[in-house]
């Protein structure tokens, strides 16, 4: 499965429930595959993005960047 545009779902999501936080996602490479089960990596990345807007300072900015 290709991890980019997983991502960046995660992140639309996430978005509409933070007015208060810029999330980045920079991303410095193309076509990230991995392997495993779609739903539990996408639970994975939510909660990890979900950690960051919950600890992060109001109005903070999140980057998320994809290099290899």
């Amino acid at each position: 499965m290709e991890i980019i545009p997983l991502i960046q779902k995660v992140i639309e999501h996430l978005e509409i429930n933070t007015a208060q936080h810029d999330i980045r996602f920079n991303i410095e490479t193309k076509d990230i595959m991995i392997l495993g089960d779609r739903l539990k990596n996408e639970q994975a990345f939510s909660k990890l993005l979900s950690n960051a807007i919950k600890y992060s300072p109001d109005r903070g900015r999140i980057t998320v960047r994809s290099f290899i």
